[in-house]
């Protein structure tokens, strides 16, 4: 019999989902959010006795805040009822799919079908994926209807669309300073759509780890014009190597700036030679995300 997710569930449902979108393990998603590794490991692994506190959730909302169930947390629909596991066998037997199959279709590994089937996974952020290989709706896989037609996957509440080849990236206009700009107001993000396979060209992350935001300021001409469209990964939050060119902030000032680490700190560099270096101390520096793009007026 399907039954509805207790609240430890529900837990247990939220961080498998935030653990797929971000593509982390529990260990790496509790230091990331300044979390205990039991504090997420037992949740995730469906071991824990009480429910996510709300300073845990907040954490973990700060940390990440492109998982997009947070719009919708508690009330998602889909983890108040997971996925009907029998719903999945019965249609991806009839379709003649296997487990593999449909694993490659939706994304997932063959285990994660299994797992799915089996009722020991009972929400996947790749639900959209799988309703439409099986020919159905989300609605349907999670017991919310008894008709199994499919529907657009824009008319499924609370999760973000993926139409074909096209996907959702976050554009935010807070004109990231070439020199500096204030960054400490909320900005609210709008919403562009792009190419899946022209933005692999530049990127393996996933869609809700990038940003687009606007340049404003001359000192990293000739590389980067005012007005100019950077793309930002934010999966790259860590130098790696000397010279390349990342968003980052200083206190409330936010900028694109190429940085060289010394072993006091970071040297600031603009591309612009009538623009002089700077300089950071150690802890000074806050690292947004790498610039991996830019789309320029010719």
């Amino acid at each position: 019999m399907f039954t509805l997710m207790t609240g430890l569930e529900q837990d247990t449902a939220l961080l498998q989902a935030l653990a797929e979108f971000t593509e982390l393990r529990p260990a790496a998603i509790a230091k990331q959010a300044g979390l205990a590794v039991t504090t997420i490991n037992r949740p995730f692994s469906g071991t824990a006795t009480t429910r996510l506190s709300q300073r845990t959730l907040e954490k973990l909302r700060a940390t990440f805040p492109e998982f997009p169930l947070w719009s919708s947390w508690p009330e998602t629909d889909a983890l108040y009822d997971g996925i009907d596991p029998d719903r999945v066998h019965k249609l991806r037997t009839q379709a003649g799919l296997t487990k593999a199959d449909l694993g490659r279709l939706a994304g997932l590994s063959q285990g994660s079908i299994n797992e799915i089937e089996e009722g020991i996974r009972r929400y996947c952020f790749q639900t959209p994926k799988i309703a439409k290989a099986l020919g159905t709706s989300i609605a349907y896989l999670h017991g919310k209807t008894d008709d199994p037609t499919p529907v657009e996957p824009t008319e499924e509440p609370g999760l973000r669309a993926e139409i074909g080849d096209l996907v959702e990236i976050d554009e935010i206009d807070m004109r990231y300073g070439m020199g500096a700009s204030d960054v400490s107001g909320h900005i609210e993000p709008a919403k562009r759509i792009f190419s899946r396979e022209w933005l692999q060209n530049f990127t393996d992350a996933r869609p809700g780890q990038l940003y687009w935001a606007i340049g404003q300021g001359d000192s990293m001409e000739p590389t980067i014009s005012s007005g100019d469209l950077i793309l930002i990964d934010r999966s790259q939050d860590t130098m790696f190597d000397r010279d390349l060119i990342w968003a980052c902030a200083i206190g409330d000032f936010g900028m694109i700036k190429r940085l060289r680490p010394t072993s006091e700190g970071v040297t600031i560099l603009s591309d612009n030679p009538a623009v002089p270096d700077d300089f950071a101390s150690d802890g000074e520096l806050n690292i947004i995300g790498r610039v991996i793009a830019k789309v320029g007026k010719l």
